[in-house]
């Protein structure tokens, strides 16, 4: 028996299986016509563009070649996984900064949104941005900003926040004023992400029980460390799992992110 010809529900099970083999799915999506219509939903759940031509491709295929592909997406990633300095981010020209608008703005189903890009495309990305979904896990490479407050703002589900690249006291301090003004703002946040003035800045004001430091080698200074431990041990709710990530020069100038993880 060929794998097209196996039962629906079996098919569906192990597409689902296999959703994290990203070159399987996309190759079986290419090649195989039989199991095209349950792939589609399981290709496009989880979509990670990484440069500006995928960028542009995404945007025509969600608004005018298939745009029903778009209730599909519960998942994006714009840029890379990790962002540490401007020279990882995706540079985004003018154009596709609209374009890129009006995609967010046709994810009705989206849950976790990942922006990776520089500071000033970030604020023009989100400058006055209406959008139909509610996100359960939000990462950004940018710094604080008035149209970043007024989006957190309107994602009051978020449970994760990773603010990547900002290791400066005032943004920590902008943050942390704007979370002791408004009560409303974040209030379901389980687990952060970012430099240990960020952290620090949040653990007694949010219910974050996981924490990840990003750059600690580099940014923390035995000030910040201890600042840190402050933290933790005033933090709102018990801290139980801690972790460090590095971002590191490999061997042939390649770079690689370590991660360290400890639970309490």
């Amino acid at each position: 028996m060929g794998f097209s010809e196996l039962p629906v529900e079996l098919i569906y099970l192990i597409l689902q299986f296999t959703s994290n083999d990203f070159t399987t799915l996309l190759n079986l999506y290419v090649i195989d016509r039989q199991t095209y219509r349950f792939l589609r939903a399981l290709v496009y759940q989880s979509v990670r563009v990484t440069s500006v031509r995928s960028l542009g491709s995404f945007y025509e295929v969600v608004t005018s070649l298939r745009p029903r592909y778009s209730t599909y997406v519960t998942t994006i990633q714009i840029g890379p996984e990790c962002c540490t300095d401007s020279d990882d981010s995706l540079q985004l020209p003018k154009g596709l900064i609209t374009q890129l608008r009006c995609v967010l703005g046709s994810l009705d189903n989206l849950k976790s949104l990942s922006l990776m890009v520089p500071r000033n495309a970030l604020n023009e990305i989100l400058d006055g941005l209406t959008v139909p979904f509610s996100l359960n896990a939000f990462v950004h490479s940018g710094e604080y900003s008035a149209s970043l407050y007024r989006f957190l703002q309107t994602q009051s589900s978020i449970t994760k926040l990773g603010w990547h690249r900002s290791t400066t006291e005032s943004d920590a301090d902008s943050l942390r004023n704007s979370l002791q003004s408004n009560p409303d703002l974040l209030p379901k946040l389980d687990q952060l992400e970012g430099s240990a003035p960020i952290v620090t800045s949040l653990l007694s004001l949010r219910p974050i029980s996981t924490v990840t430091v990003l750059q600690a080698s580099v940014f923390l200074s035995n000030e910040h460390m201890w600042a840190l431990r402050r933290s933790l041990a005033q933090s709102m709710v018990p801290v139980t799992r801690v972790r460090s990530v590095e971002d590191r020069r490999m061997e042939g100038g390649k770079r690689g992110v370590v991660c360290v993880a400890s639970t309490i």
